[in-house]
């Protein structure tokens, strides 16, 4: 199946304005390729009709207010379920026929084929916990996501289900000439406030390395009372440098000898599974050191990745790493890392994708 001319429906958890992640990249990809994309956004709470609201030549968004509020969903899911095919219907009504519905969200729409249209795909990229994110699958024709372990929750289910890797968007598809740095400068990128940060090696590594400097860009609140975020703003060699756009970021992180990421996979929500971060590190080529992730347990010889569950070797692997830079930064693995990371460009994963229906409807 090519998705090209069709009329495609998003469904999305995330409004359209604001942080673009993988369901805008991939609308504006399809858009890119002439298709009529419709964006719809998670529901307001209120009394209002279905609006559409046009953002772009081949993009227009869909919202809607759903009047009965979200505790529905969590204690009364079939009444939920029944006011919610009545907006289904006011939405269709609207936008017309569909060719393809492709649905991010798992919490609000139990049945897809509800929307009527004639391929619906099943997307979740973050970790299922309840059996409605995984009934939700029954209505699908095919199922894509980002982990393998997601996709082991569909096993009971005769519905297809592939891996499609996380995207690599736009911005930091950039032309870059290699560089070694004197000074050695190391940034992380993510919300430094999130329950499944490991705070504590984090603190070791700052600690161990005074001569080294550390910027983290991402969301914090300097008034928390945040014990990291307070050791971090005492440090002279440490910088919280606030959320920047991804237009941003792919200019500030070339001038960097390496990346961190250091979560505790026991404790982070999607279990270590992957991370879109990683594709953003090594589109900049340099060394990253990173918590076990299993899916790049496969590229060990581009990423510095812990052996264990808990991270306990993370601080070691950072001292060890430090003491071999130059050979974790050479030209040829500043080319591999970023070969990998342009492999996974929307327009590569769309490509995919477009197999895996070809091999669904045979």
């Amino acid at each position: 199946m090519k998705l090209v001319g069709k009329r495609i429906l998003i469904v999305s958890p995330q409004v359209w304005e604001g942080l673009k992640v993988s369901k805008h990249h991939y609308a504006e990809e399809l858009a890119q390729r002439g298709n009529q994309v419709f964006f719809l956004e998670p529901p307001a709470y209120g009394n209002r009709s279905v609006q559409i609201k046009k953002v772009d030549e081949n993009i227009s968004v869909v919202s809607y207010h759903f009047f009965p509020g979200k505790r529905l969903r969590f204690h009364f899911r079939k009444i939920h379920d029944f006011f919610i095919s009545l907006y289904i219907k006011q939405i269709i009504k609207q936008l017309g026929n569909l060719d393809v519905v492709w649905c991010f969200e798992p919490n609000l729409y139990t049945n897809l084929k509800l929307f009527g249209a004639k391929m619906v795909i099943y997307h979740p990229v973050d970790a299922l916990s309840l059996p409605h994110q995984i009934n939700v699958g029954k209505s699908a024709n095919v199922i894509f996501s980002v982990s393998d372990s997601i996709l082991a929750q569909f096993n009971s289910l005769k519905t297809p289900s592939f891996f499609i890797n996380h995207g690599l968007s736009a911005s930091f598809l950039q032309q870059l000439e290699f560089k070694q740095f004197e000074k050695v400068r190391f940034a992380y990128i993510g919300n430094v406030m999130i329950n499944g940060l490991d705070r504590n090696s984090l603190m070791k590594v700052i600690e161990n390395h005074p001569e080294i400097g550390f910027d983290f860009y991402g969301s914090y609140d300097k008034n928390s009372n945040d014990s990291f975020i307070n050791f971090i703003l005492r440090q002279p060699n440490a910088t919280l440098l606030g959320r920047k756009s991804p237009k941003e970021l792919a200019n500030l992180l070339v001038d960097y000898s390496g990346y961190m990421m250091c979560y505790s996979p026991n404790i982070e929500i999607n279990g270590g599974a992957n991370s879109h971060k990683l594709l953003e590190y090594l589109s900049f080529g340099k060394v990253i050191i990173a918590n076990k992730v299993f899916h790049y347990e496969q590229y060990r010889d581009l990423i510095q990745m812990s052996t264990q569950f808990d991270n306990s070797d993370y601080v070691a692997l950072f001292d060890e790493t430090l003491l071999s830079i130059d050979k974790y930064n050479t030209i040829e693995l500043f080319n591999k890392r970023r070969a990998l990371a342009f492999e996974n460009t929307y327009a590569n994963q769309v490509d995919r994708i477009e197999n895996h229906l070809n091999e669904v409807m045979l």
